[in-house]
């Protein structure tokens, strides 16, 4: 993710992830976003820490806002914020704890964690029980944000599309290789998913370069 400098007073990274959550505003207007997902074509490319900003910006314009962690793939809690959360989807699924026990307050927004590794991520998360865990859960909060394992090694991010709305792709500058990247992109097509946009990522963003700063985050319908 673009580092976080100074432009005269601005704070680059903030500004960027609040121009990103504009632009996802505007393009609701024709296709409701209430459920937004995160995906990428590898690990390591900044998702979550775009979708975790991403969640706390729209919480701050006064929206009740939840951050699922869909990635089951890996160990959870990837932020050090989010270490609080002691269960998960997978406590919930099994009935071993209530909903209201594995949600916590994150900064100004709220997040579910994954929970412990199942050994069927894919089964799991296009499960029946699943599909209605969203539903209830869409029920409660104005807008929710779901992280998903990189769709370029793994299908779990496509067996969750139609309780998503809408995804934000994640590309990591001088990163994400051309082939990757454009193989995700010809799997997205074929698969009819809507793509909101594309964030860019790990930016080297000089103090006197407006115009990157402008630039990052954009949102592209």
């Amino acid at each position: 993710m673009a580092k976080n400098k100074p432009y005269y007073g601005v704070n680059v990274r903030k500004e960027a992830i609040n121009t990103l959550r504009t632009n996802i505003q505007f393009s609701s207007i024709d296709h409701e976003l209430k459920v937004i997902g995160i995906t990428s074509a590898v690990s390591g490319e900044g998702k979550t820490a775009v979708i975790s900003e991403l969640a706390n910006s729209f919480a701050l314009t006064g929206q009740k806002v939840l951050l699922i962690n869909c990635d089951m793939r890996k160990v959870s809690n990837t932020l050090a914020k989010h270490k609080k959360a002691r269960f998960g989807i997978t406590n919930i699924l099994m009935k071993k704890v209530d909903i209201h026990e594995a949600i916590v307050k994150v900064d100004d927004y709220y997040y579910l964690d994954s929970g412990p590794i199942p050994p069927n991520p894919a089964e799991l998360l296009g499960s029946r029980l699943m599909s209605e865990l969203i539903e209830n859960l869409k029920q409660r909060y104005d807008i929710i944000f779901i992280d998903t394992p990189p769709l370029g090694l793994f299908s779990d991010a496509l067996v969750l599309n139609d309780s998503i709305d809408g995804y934000l792709i994640a590309v990591a500058a001088g990163e994400t290789k051309k082939e990757q990247f454009e193989a995700l992109l010809d799997h997205l097509d074929q698969t009819k998913v809507h793509v909101i946009g594309i964030v860019m990522t790990m930016l080297e963003m000089p103090e006197t370069s407006y115009g990157h700063y402008a630039e990052y985050g954009k949102a592209t319908t």
